[in-house]
């Protein structure tokens, strides 16, 4: 997910969008091995087996995807700039591919998604947009390849890592209003829960394909909790799954 230095933005042309396109503020995680998975006493079952993963250098979105950036792709967004710093809700994982996809052409990078009949295909070694992997995301929550990491994304208290059913008023709140984690990254815990690639499905040792998880599945993974639901959805280990039309109130996406 590179992003050069050089200002990137472009004006859109008129009847596109009504958003001056720019950039996606980006945060190198470098390559390392990890252990994904918690067996602690808080860990859900569907939380362990742990297992030990590659995972290749790559960029992530240091905020989730804001109102704003999803009216430089989304014309057809009732958008008027007093949400700009909301983060988008209650689009569909299918959406959020397409964005990222828009998004990249834009930018003018290579689009990571193909659209298949009846599913889609993500080529990882492409340089444009795409969602994280769960095991990427987990990484990037933890700021750590090693068993030493933090409740929730850079501390242990709810409060201060993010906006959760507890702290929230019941409204989703503008993007980095919280701690950020040690790599830099806002609103890993809370906020809006986040779609990843993966069809969701229990840890197992016989697993293959650990980095990209399971082939098919009928609901994808989505991780970080939000200001919907208890704190304890905040873990960076916890586990969701939503179907993939889904379009929920407390529902966004980071690239």
């Amino acid at each position: 997910f590179r992003i050069d230095k050089e200002d990137r933005a472009t004006k859109v042309p008129e009847g596109e969008a009504r958003v001056k396109n720019a950039p996606i503020a980006m945060i190198a995680v470098k390559a390392d091995s990890t252990v994904i998975g918690n067996v602690g006493a808080d860990a859900e079952d569907d939380e362990f087996p742990p297992h030990s993963v590659y995972v290749p250098s790559f960029y992530i979105g240091q905020y989730e995807i804001t109102r704003e950036q999803w009216a430089m792709v989304r014309s057809d967004y009732p958008y008027d700039g007093s949400d700009k710093y909301l983060p988008i809700t209650g689009v569909t994982f299918f959406e959020a591919l397409e964005y990222c996809n828009e998004k990249s052409r834009l930018d003018g990078f290579k689009p990571c998604y193909e659209f298949l009949s009846n599913s889609v295909t993500c080529d990882f070694s492409a340089n444009g947009y795409r969602l994280p992997t769960e095991a990427e995301w987990e990484y990037a929550a933890k700021a750590t390849n090693t068993e030493d990491f933090t409740r929730y994304s850079g501390t242990g208290d709810p409060d201060q890592a993010g906006w959760h059913g507890g702290n929230s008023d019941a409204e989703v709140h503008p993007i980095g209003r919280k701690q950020r984690n040690p790599l830099g990254l806002y609103d890993m815990s809370g906020n809006v829960y986040e779609w990843v690639w993966n069809w969701y499905g229990r840890y197992t040792w016989k697993q293959e394909t650990l980095y990209e998880g399971p082939e098919t599945g009928t609901d994808r993974v989505i991780r970080g909790g939000s200001w919907y639901h208890p704190a304890r959805d905040m873990r960076v280990t916890n586990r969701s799954y939503a179907k993939p039309h889904s379009q929920a109130k407390y529902l966004g996406f980071r690239v």
